[in-house]
């Protein structure tokens, strides 16, 4: 279309340069402007003058002719029509030309819509030629030279020659414009849906094309910034260190024999990385007798796990720095012999459990594997999958359910039926990687509101959520989910706020105020529903609690604390006055944990340290909400090497 817009400005400025050339017309005796060598159609000034360019000629004329020669410089080469008509021309009044003038702008603007409609070739055989049915269409007049000459600058070239070689190439023009207009607004589209949320079931308030297009054409949307814990490099003993792939064949480091490889080449490619830190592992191991773990074998349980954690503390003071989390994890998961009794450390005499192939026992004593590990083989395995699966495509981003409950319903009994109630009608995440991924995300907003229908206390219009002890790579992960997973599952709540509070909430100094704006869904837009979250980073929960930015809570929320430690945050047992500012609010309070072991445990100290009276709504028992992705547990690895987050929960109020 560009194209033919052009010959359009050229050919419908021919009677504006007509009128402007009769007014300026030189005198025969005035003196003869430069003249320039260009097509022969360009036309005279005068029948008693030779043929020259008047400097009066409309700028616009001359350059899109240009453009039309550069173009098709074969068509200047074309035989045109004499130009005797200029005298005839010249000599007709003002009345004729504007009578003229209207003609030849109506058959220009014919040609044009003949032009326009040649662009879709034909698909029958007779019209294979789209130029031949043209030259039909156009009128006798132009085939005739009508409209050459003083009166159209252009005649000498719309001859038929020229209209054949003119039409493929604008239709080849016209073709690949649009084609790149279409790729353009299909990019534009791709990117838009990327963002936005993908699978929105029958029944629902909202279609997918109505949220596509509704964000497609709002332009008061405001910038928004998603957070999204990248995952960071993990070790694990029994693959290799670089490309993640398991280990049939092992290639040792040389010197510390705590990091392994599948080959000389990726041993080389890793040794700049790893060579600070095996300069340190090698001066430890020789203060204890050639491996680091070599005395394990003496060593009960807890003993085992101190040293561990003496050794970590040995080698940040000599890497006079803090280690890297993979780094610890070389440390904290050497590749010995699962049996406590045994720990045996040289690599030549290990083997591998067969099916996970990250659990270590003596090659010559099968016995050494425990029938205990079949009930984690699976969990292991998985952890390995999304390791890799991470290292080779990045970030795995489950698409989160957009259905939006009309009337109040109480959740499903696990998560498993929640996610078929969600995803209704569409596809559940059949992947296990993704699977674990979406729960990870799920857990904490689903837990809350499981944990809350259970006291039978009704909602509110607005709805405040306390989440003690928060951290962004956990709780504040994909902050659309409480929306997606809480508000969209409350109808009476149009308010939902979230107060993220703990002193190691945002570390890493990121703008909260920038990532805590998330944009909600086209149905909550319309009914003025919001998920509003407040960031209390670096801040202690009694702090907060009697500070002036303090929002009275309908439930409390402790995801994983570790409630029994004496140990918290900066080496202090802070819990005592957390939990008294907690209890102090009077309303529930959830509380999950890792492990069996640890849930009975957290809630004999809640009631210890708490100043009213708890009444427990649910003991301790496994959470039908929790998450079902793994991660390996250092702190009670004899009775569960394997954790899960918000897998144990309580309720009290």
């Amino acid at each position: 279309m560009d194209i033919i817009s052009t010959i359009a400005d050229v050919l419908l400025s021919c009677s504006r340069s007509k009128k402007n050339r009769t007014a300026e017309r030189p005198a025969a005796n005035a003196p003869e402007p430069p003249t320039t060598n260009t097509s022969s159609s360009s036309p005279s000034s005068s029948s008693n003058t030779n043929s020259t360019t008047t400097t009066s000629l409309d700028p616009s004329l001359s350059s899109s002719a240009s453009l039309l020669s550069s173009l098709f410089p074969t068509l200047s080469q074309s035989p045109g029509p004499s130009g005797g008509s200029s005298d005839q021309a010249s000599s007709s009044t003002s009345a004729g030309e504007s009578a003229h003038s209207k003609k030849s702008k109506l058959d220009v603007e014919r040609i044009l819509r003949i032009l326009q409609a040649g662009q879709t070739p034909s698909t029958s055989s007779a019209s294979s030629d789209p130029s031949a049915s043209l030259l039909q269409q156009l009128p006798p007049e132009l085939l005739a030279g009508g409209l050459e000459g003083e009166e159209n600058p252009l005649g000498s070239f719309l001859t038929k020659d020229a209209i054949r070689m003119l039409m493929p190439t604008l239709q080849e023009v016209n073709h690949k414009f649009n084609v790149e207009k279409q790729l353009h607004a299909l990019n534009a589209t791709a990117a838009m849906a990327k963002i936005m949320p993908k699978t929105l079931p029958p029944g629902t308030d909202t279609t997918e094309e109505d949220e596509l297009e509704e964000d497609l054409l709002d332009e008061e949307e405001e910038d928004t910034i998603e957070y999204k814990f990248t995952p960071r490099p993990v070790f694990i003993a029994t693959i290799c260190q670089v490309c993640k792939n398991p280990l049939k064949s092992f290639v040792h480091c040389e010197r510390c024999k705590m990091v392994s490889y599948c080959g000389e080449e990726h041993r080389r490619t890793d040794q700049p990385a790893h060579r600070e830190l095996c300069a340190v592992l090698c001066e430890v191991a020789g203060n204890r007798g050639g491996h680091i773990y070599q005395l394990a074998r003496k060593l009960n349980v807890p003993e085992y796990r101190n040293l561990r954690v003496h050794t970590l503390n040995q080698i940040e003071l000599t890497l006079k720095r803090p280690m890297q989390a993979y780094e610890r994890e070389i440390v904290l998961f050497p590749r010995i012999c699962l049996t406590p009794e045994c720990r045996e450390w040289r690599q030549e005499l290990l083997t591998e459990c067969t099916d996970c192939r990250q659990v270590s026992y003596c090659a010559d004593n099968p016995a050494h594997l425990p029938a205990s590990h079949r009930r984690w083989c699976k969990a292991y395995l998985l952890f390995q999958k999304l390791i890799l699966r991470q290292r080779i495509l990045g970030r795995i981003e489950p698409v989160l359910p957009s259905r939006i409950l009309s009337k109040p319903a109480p959740l499903p009994a696990n998560i498993d039926e929640a996610f078929k109630q969600l995803y209704k009608n569409s596809t559940v995440p059949r992947d296990e990687c993704v699977y674990a991924v979406l729960s990870q995300i799920a857990t904490a907003p689903l837990s809350a509101l499981y944990a809350y229908q259970q006291t039978g206390l009704p909602f509110g219009s607005t709805f405040t959520i306390h989440l003690v002890g928060a951290e962004l790579q956990f709780e504040g992960d994909t902050l659309d989910k409480w929306e997606a997973f809480f508000l969209h599952l409350v109808p009476e709540v149009a308010v939902l706020r979230v107060v993220f509070v703990g002193p190691e909430l945002n570390v890493e100094n990121l703008p909260i105020d920038v990532i805590s704006r998330i944009r909600m869904c086209r149905t909550c837009r319309l009914k003025c529903r919001v998920v509003a979250f407040d960031f209390q980073c670096r801040t202690m929960y009694h702090d907060y609690r009697h500070s002036s930015r303090y929002q009275r809570p309908n439930l409390i929320c402790f995801f994983n604390p570790g409630l029994h430690r004496t140990t918290g945050f900066a080496g202090q047992d802070s819990w005592p006055v957390t939990i008294r500012a907690a209890t102090e609010a009077g309303c529930p309070m959830l509380v999950t944990a890792y492990t069996e072991l640890e849930s009975p445990l957290d809630l004999d100290r809640l009631q210890r340290e708490s100043t009213r009276a708890l009444q427990v709504v649910q003991p301790p028992t496994v959470n039908p909400y929790g998450s079902k992705r793994p991660d390996r547990n250092f702190i009670s690895d004899d009775t569960a090497p394997m954790i899960f987050k918000n897998y144990y929960y309580f309720i009290v109020k």
